[in-house]
């Protein structure tokens, strides 16, 4: 079964979350950013990036259209959830209402899990075409997350 897909991403101030999500329909989710694990920093310096811990699908794909540097970042996706909790493990985000999670580390490490195979083989075929390096479908086999945390 594919749990996601993993890749790596070069250290950049870059539109590097657009480049991600460019075969995503960011706009139909809602997002939400787990406050104590991110630090993404804008062009102008901002440590402050994501200043809201809710964005709509609107406002996060204008926000990701900005150059910005990721040092780690764990963000959820939902539709229309009436609530959003930080999921702590793979048969959390299962029962969840949410419908991807994305967690980034070592500013360069990218790992994203979805509900959807349809989604992740678009992920899966994005990253190819932007040449991030080291992809691989996340499988029972390969995924060693205990956590779905960073720190």
């Amino acid at each position: 079964m594919i749990k996601g897909v993993s890749f790596s991403t070069p250290q950049a101030f870059d539109h590097i979350l657009q480049r991600i999500f460019k075969t995503v329909d960011v706009e139909k989710y809602d997002w939400y950013i787990i406050r104590n694990q991110t630090e993404v920093w804008s062009e102008s310096g901002d440590q402050d990036f994501f200043a809201r811990e809710k964005y709509s699908g609107t406002d996060f794909s204008d926000l990701i259209a900005l150059k910005h540097k990721i040092v780690f970042l764990k963000l959820q996706a939902y539709v229309q959830a009436k609530k959003c909790d930080n999921i702590q493990t793979y048969p959390e985000f299962q029962s969840s209402d949410c419908q991807m999670l994305l967690l980034i580390s070592d500013c360069e490490l990218v790992e994203i899990y979805s509900k959807s195979e349809s989604v992740l083989s678009e992920i899966y075929k994005n990253a190819v075409s932007e040449k991030f390096m080291d992809i691989v479908y996340i499988t029972d086999q390969n995924d060693c997350r205990n956590t779905m945390d960073i720190l």
